[in-house]
């Protein structure tokens, strides 16, 4: 992968050491931010996964928070998948 790509998952594991939770606790909840979102699927390999799902629940990220990751994501490029662009970016939920 290019450090094009890497940078804004770089940007996104700094952000989240910075409030004490995983890339991953970060994302769920920032899915669960989402107020067209009622629950968040994850999977898990091993016990600890589910933990760390667990305990993202706990994470609620303010608006700031998510527009802080919205400046992050703006910068990243798509490699295929599901597109985050269908949840509203801050400004939109505002």
């Amino acid at each position: 992968m290019t450090t094009r790509r890497l940078a804004p998952a770089n940007r996104v594991l700094v952000y989240g050491a910075e409030l004490g939770c995983s890339v991953a606790q970060l994302a769920v909840a920032w899915t669960l931010a989402n107020p067209a979102v009622n629950v968040a699927i994850v999977g898990a390999r091993h016990p600890n996964h589910i933990e760390d799902s667990l305990a993202a629940a706990e994470l609620s990220l303010g608006e700031a928070d998510l527009e802080h990751i919205d400046r992050i994501m703006a910068g990243s490029v798509a490699i295929g998948g599901p597109s985050p662009g269908a949840m509203p970016s801050a400004e939109q939920r505002t």
